[in-house]
């Protein structure tokens, strides 16, 4: 008798979620900014006033963004905003958040 081959992936490797074309999953609330992780990048940023928050991603070199990401509001945890995004070629994007609200 065999025994199956077990995966063991993070669960946290996985998307929960798509949003604007992009497979994403509450992130972590730190370190801030942008990180590689598993399959992925993770974004956080700290506003103690924003209503919402939004990663805008841009291709190197272009002016236009390539996507905007809205981050869940269930995704936020106190005032950190986080969102991992999945299958971005690190390498070939820059990145920006754009918040709203009272003095956001």
């Amino acid at each position: 008798m065999s025994t199956p081959h077990l995966v063991r992936d993070r669960i946290d490797s996985f998307p929960t979620r798509t949003i604007a074309g992009f497979g994403v999953r509450a992130g972590r609330t730190a370190p801030l900014g942008a990180t590689l992780v598993p399959g992925g990048v993770n974004f956080a940023i700290f506003s103690g006033r924003a209503s919402a928050v939004s990663v805008v991603l841009f291709r190197i070199g272009e002016n236009e963004p390539m996507a905007e990401i809205p981050i869940p509001d269930d995704f936020r945890i106190g005032r950190v905003w986080s969102i991992t995004v999945f299958g971005l070629s690190y390498e070939d994007i820059e990145y920006g958040f754009r918040a709203q609200g009272p003095e956001a």
